[in-house]
């Protein structure tokens, strides 16, 4: 036995131990203000379908809904973020999505499942000219179907659970089927 390896042992254990122990509460939370946080790269766009790099990410997630999303400090648990439920069918291989009624972009216009249609087919099957750094996650998608106002239906070429997933990704920010006809790119 070395003299004093053991009380070094010993220290760590206990730096561990101090160091795991939960950290007092500070009093009641206190709500708004400003939450800075640094970001080392300026994005080369600001288009979430287009964007490869957590800087855009960082900047553009919090201001976009998606069709689902990871349900926040229970990851891979997933949850609905404009999709207020869906069906999933093997046998026909489809997922179906109703989304919530009432809810409206920026520009006050009421988000519909043409939306979430064509936000879909940009990111899956992107026009000329537009760049989709998604299209290798949806190639199981066969097509976007816009059932009525407020449910969209994805046609699957084979059946795939993890597709749910891929919709829940932060990267998938739902566009304003308007805009995308408007300006594609």
């Amino acid at each position: 036995m070395i003299p004093g390896k053991t009380f070094i042992a010993g220290l760590a254990a206990a730096t561990v131990i101090v160091s795991a122990a939960p950290v007092a509460a500070q009093g009641e939370p206190q709500y708004g203000g400003a939450l800075r946080y640094a970001v080392s790269d300026d994005p080369a766009n600001f288009d979430c379908h287009a964007a490869n790099n957590f800087a855009v990410l960082m900047r553009l997630a919090p201001h976009y809904s998606t069709l689902l999303r990871f349900k926040p400090g229970n990851y891979p648990e997933i949850e609905g973020d404009v999709a207020r439920s869906w069906e999933a069918d093997p046998e026909a291989l489809t997922y179906t999505f109703t989304l919530h009624p009432e809810i409206q972009f920026h520009d006050g216009s009421q988000l519909t499942a043409e939306d979430v249609a064509a936000t879909f087919e940009r990111l899956a099957f992107p026009p000329e000219g537009v760049i989709s750094e998604r299209i290798e996650t949806f190639r199981q998608i066969e097509s976007v179907e816009v059932v009525d106002e407020l449910t969209v239906r994805f046609h699957l070429k084979e059946w795939d659970t993890s597709v749910l997933g891929t919709f829940a990704s932060p990267w998938n920010c739902i566009y304003s089927s308007e805009l995308l006809e408007s300006n594609p790119s």
